[in-house]
């Protein structure tokens, strides 16, 4: 239920960045220029920011622990600046949806590769490529389970099928492979057949 919850909460989000994108275009036609806009977004954001922190009393953080961080880390405030500039330039030409789904394709090949190789703070999680061959089926996925990792799901005609599973880099990592055999004579037939389901791993 609270997964639920979550993934409604980042919907909602997500709509709103074309909404976003909208009234940061109209703010500028009054701006005179975008960066105008763009200052008047963050220090909006900023200030209310500001009044959650107040309500919810959290505390000052400690000026060592902020002078510790790595100096990449405060690079996200100039992302941010950098997104909001280019939403007010590039939405108004290009139009909310053409906008949002380019930078959703730059985002996800973005995110493949910082997970593929654990870039920045996150853990790495190599992607990996699975292929289902036998008789005139061919299936392929690299990216349909948790994060980078392939998963495939199907109903197949009985017959000798090979699972291949591979990653970019040659990594290592687990392979799952469940098969369910329905009617008497399929079940007969794998029973006879060990080699029905070969999986491969290189």
């Amino acid at each position: 239920m609270e997964a639920l919850f979550l993934i409604v909460i980042a919907l909602l989000v997500g709509a709103g960045y074309p909404i976003q994108a909208g009234v940061n275009a109209t703010i500028a036609t009054y701006h005179g220029h975008p960066l105008w806009a763009a200052f008047t977004n963050t220090t909006m954001a900023s200030l209310v920011l500001l009044v959650v922190i107040i309500f919810m009393r959290v505390p000052v953080p400690a000026l060592p622990s902020m002078a510790s961080a790595p100096l990449w880390a405060w690079g996200g405030g100039f992302l941010g600046a950098f997104f909001v500039l280019s939403s007010l330039v590039l939405a108004p030409k290009l139009g909310a949806a053409v906008f949002l789904s380019t930078t959703i394709v730059g985002t996800m090949a973005a995110a493949l590769v910082i997970d593929h190789f654990g870039f920045l703070a996150y853990k790495p999680q190599p992607i990996t490529v699975l292929r289902v061959v036998g008789g005139d089926v061919e299936l392929t996925d690299d990216d349909g389970g948790n994060g980078t990792n392939s998963r495939l799901e199907e109903t197949l005609p009985a017959g000798h099928y090979t699972v291949d599973v591979s990653s970019l880099n040659n990594g290592a990592g687990m392979v799952e492979v469940r098969v369910q055999v329905d009617g008497a004579e399929a079940a007969a037939a794998v029973a006879d057949d060990a080699a029905a389901v070969e999986a491969a791993s290189r």
